[in-house]
């Protein structure tokens, strides 16, 4: 809905629903202090319905009272319910306002005229009002007849629609910059780019340019440190394969029962030494698939932002190398990359389900063969 449309339904429900002639109207006291006021809808010796008017009038909902709970009643009269419905008309026509800054569109001013102002006129010509409303309706026609001839006023200033349309662009454009400059300031350098592919000006172009000359070094920035994790990463899962892999304490479902012992004595701390190796070997594979989930995605992203910023006519300053001569249509922020399928022929899956399995075989055992001693008990019976 437009901004004007809503005082306007306002004042036409207000207008449309004044008390209706014969009405009583009163305004109640409570014994608790707070009042109320409203049209009679029905009354008896126990009680009083009134009809209350909220937010100007265009709210109005019934009210029950008790007539115990009443301290003072009064009826208002005729002329006082008058001059509130004037005051009433009078407010929301004051709602309506010319902007010092803009215009309207013309059919506005007509419609404020011919809905507002001339009605309020027509039902109070006596209202010490009228000369004000009257000027008013001067002062909306004197900017209608602008507006008809095809200029607006934009800031304050009257001028041609085209002047206007030329100037709105122009602030707009120079906004759009000054939020682009702060996105590639704060390194959000997709989401700068994104801004700039609404102007075709050589100032955007050039930003935009600046954007993939910062982008692209951050880039292969991001892409050397995930290889350095890579690597961190590949020496630990070395290490710990290294511990990991000599042979673990021989065991058997006779020696569940004997466990506590053998973890205090030699037996034992190998057995807890060898889990923590095995743990510190499947925590070390875990950092090793994650460092290479970084390092492809930086080089995907890294060939994609040197094919987008082919379009701009520029390389790959850091490496020297000129990005692809072909450009996908989309900007960064509207490309998505379908994710990796997982692959269950990859050696490091299945290489931490054959240490999860070595190292919780025993605790497995026990429980499985105390199912079956329970399953045995209860088939014998």
């Amino acid at each position: 809905m437009r901004r004007w449309l809503y005082p306007l339904v306002v004042l036409m429900l207000t207008w449309a629903s004044p008390v209706g002639a014969g009405e009583r109207v009163v305004r109640l006291t409570l014994k608790d202090g707070t009042k109320a006021e409203g049209a009679v809808v029905s009354e008896d010796d126990a009680r009083i319905v009134i009809m209350e008017a909220r937010a100007g009038g265009t709210i109005r909902q019934t009210r029950t009272i008790a007539r115990r709970d009443i301290a003072e009643l009064t009826e208002l009269g005729a002329a006082e319910l008058q001059q509130r419905a004037h005051q009433q008309a009078y407010d929301e026509v004051q709602r309506y306002q010319l902007i010092a800054a803009n215009s309207y569109e013309a059919a506005y001013y007509t419609q404020v005229v011919e809905r507002v102002f001339r009605p309020f006129l027509e039902r109070y010509p006596d209202s010490p009002h009228a000369a004000e409303v009257s000027a008013q309706v001067d002062a909306w026609r004197a900017e209608f007849d602008r507006v008809r001839t095809g200029q607006v006023k934009y800031r304050g200033t009257w001028m041609d629609a085209d002047a206007a349309t030329r100037l709105y662009s122009q602030e707009n454009s120079e906004q759009v910059l000054r939020q682009a400059q702060t996105l590639i300031t704060q390194k959000q350098y997709a989401k700068a780019i994104g801004r700039l592919e609404a102007l075709d000006t050589p100032e955007a172009r050039s930003l935009k340019a600046e954007a993939y000359r910062q982008w692209v070094p951050a880039l292969e920035a991001e892409q050397q440190l995930a290889a350095q994790q890579v690597q961190s990463a590949q020496e630990r899962v070395n290490r710990a394969q290294s511990v990991a892999g000599s042979k673990p304490p021989r065991a058997t479902l006779g020696a569940a029962k004997d466990l506590a012992e053998q973890r205090l004595g030699e037996k034992g701390r190998d057995v807890i030494a060898y889990n923590k190796a095995q743990q510190e070997a499947a925590n070390a594979t875990r950092d090793l698939s994650l460092a290479q989930a970084r390092l492809t995605a930086a080089e995907r992203e890294l060939v994609r932002v040197q094919a987008w910023s082919g379009a701009t006519g520029l390389v790959a300053a850091a490496t020297g190398k000129p990005g692809p001569a072909t450009v996908g249509p989309h900007s960064p922020h509207y490309v998505s990359v379908p994710a990796d399928k997982e692959d269950w022929s990859n050696p490091s899956l299945l290489q931490n389900m054959w240490r999860f399995i070595q190292r919780y075989w025993v605790a497995a055992a026990v429980i499985v063969a105390l199912g079956l001693w329970v399953l045995t008990r209860r088939l014998s019976k």
